[in-house]
């Protein structure tokens, strides 16, 4: 499990929000939903406005792989990688997050959805957040309750998915939370007053933003950002160049990395796949010998109802279609961070070119087939 795409899903759901209590506080981010496997255990720690989370690949690991450092009254949050001494910065605003500047940061319906403005009363933050989105969503109170001896309100909603959440009654953050398959949850939380470093940046790391840039540059690869000059539209929808495939994306902004698989485009042919969807593997998928190429999804709550941009070139066959894990995929390996940006789901390097997802409204429940390039 090395991969810089935990750092997305960790963000979207352990960046919760700056406490409103000036005590500090210590816990175990336990993901043990049904695609996951083995319980993933992770280390996060808060005081005051600051939180500091430890990403750990493998449970033996003497030290994190990364760790996500977040100041919500400068609204800054960065990210480290110990093993290399980089940290990229993240523009984190409290309200509206997006990809700015070649950085990428969690959507606030994402955030706000595990930072409920009320504990007595999380569905109306929720819902406004929903109806912000145009998003059809349900929400009510079920009653005070106790999890690992902390004190909880249970709240039941509903949409695309239906699950149960949990707000701590302290600390004012989403202690637990249940949905089709998605089980995350606070642990072994600890309140006590936490050291100052835990919050800052050791010294002699440096900043990978441009590292990462000119190294991506020399492949035969690019992001397509969410607006801009790197931003491309086709059939009503953000997608990738003509002549590139989808290899990954990162959901919540639709920013999609692409690779190159013909310089003919001339000859590539393209439609739109959408509802009823064609079905292969169990996810949404492009038509047998059609690679990814756009997308447009909606937001969380009904990531299930998407539209894909397909395309197809005569002399590119497709072999060895296979599901690719969201957070095994080696397009982004920590060890080899400077050659593939942060934040990225997607198919592995041995299977570079997408060819369907399926898409939940927890990044760890996301999956993707990927397939070979034959030409």
């Amino acid at each position: 499990m090395r991969s810089m795409q935990q750092t997305t899903l960790v963000l979207a759901l352990l960046a919760i929000g700056s406490l409103a209590h000036a005590q500090g506080f210590s816990a175990d981010w336990v993901d043990s939903s049904a695609r996951s496997g083995t319980p993933k255990r992770n280390r996060v720690f808060g005081q005051d406005d600051k939180m500091r989370l430890e990403i750990y690949d493998d449970p033996g690991s003497s030290g994190p792989s990364a760790i996500l450092l977040t100041d919500f009254t400068q609204q800054t949050a960065l990210i480290m990688v110990p093993t290399q001494h980089l940290y990229m910065d993240m523009v984190a605003g409290r309200v509206d997050f997006a990809w700015q500047n070649g950085v990428m940061a969690p959507l606030p319906m994402d955030w706000q959805l595990f930072w409920p403005d009320s504990v007595e009363d999380a569905c109306a933050g929720w819902l406004k957040i929903a109806a912000e989105h145009r998003t059809q969503m349900t929400c009510k109170k079920i009653a005070a309750e106790t999890i690992n001896g902390r004190s909880t309100i249970k709240y039941q909603v509903g949409g695309s998915q239906n699950g149960l959440a949990w707000v701590d009654q302290q600390l004012r953050i989403l202690l637990k939370m249940e949905a089709d398959g998605t089980h995350l949850e606070l642990q072994n939380v600890r309140e006590g007053l936490q050291s100052p470093s835990l919050f800052e940046v050791p010294a002699g790391y440096r900043k990978m933003e441009v590292a990462v840039k000119q190294a991506l540059a020399k492949r035969d690869t690019y992001l397509d950002e969410a607006s801009g000059r790197n931003h491309h539209e086709e059939s009503g929808m953000h997608a990738c160049k003509p002549g590139y495939a989808m290899l990954g994306v990162q959901l919540d902004d639709i920013v999609f990395l692409c690779r190159q698989v013909l310089n003919d485009t001339g000859s590539e042919e393209s439609k739109v796949d959408g509802d009823p969807a064609t079905e292969r593997k169990g996810m949404h998928a492009c038509p047998a010998g059609w690679y990814v190429r756009g997308i447009r999804a909606p937001n969380p709550f009904h990531r299930s109802k998407n539209w894909l941009l397909c395309s197809r070139y005569a002399s590119v066959a497709l072999t060895d279609e296979e599901k690719s894990e969201p957070w095994t995929s080696p397009s982004c390996p920590w060890a080899d961070i400077l050659s593939c940006p942060a934040h990225i789901q997607g198919c592995a390097n041995d299977r570079p070119v997408m060819t369907g997802m399926h898409l939940a409204m927890s990044l760890s429940g996301n999956s993707f087939l990927c397939a070979k390039t034959v030409q």
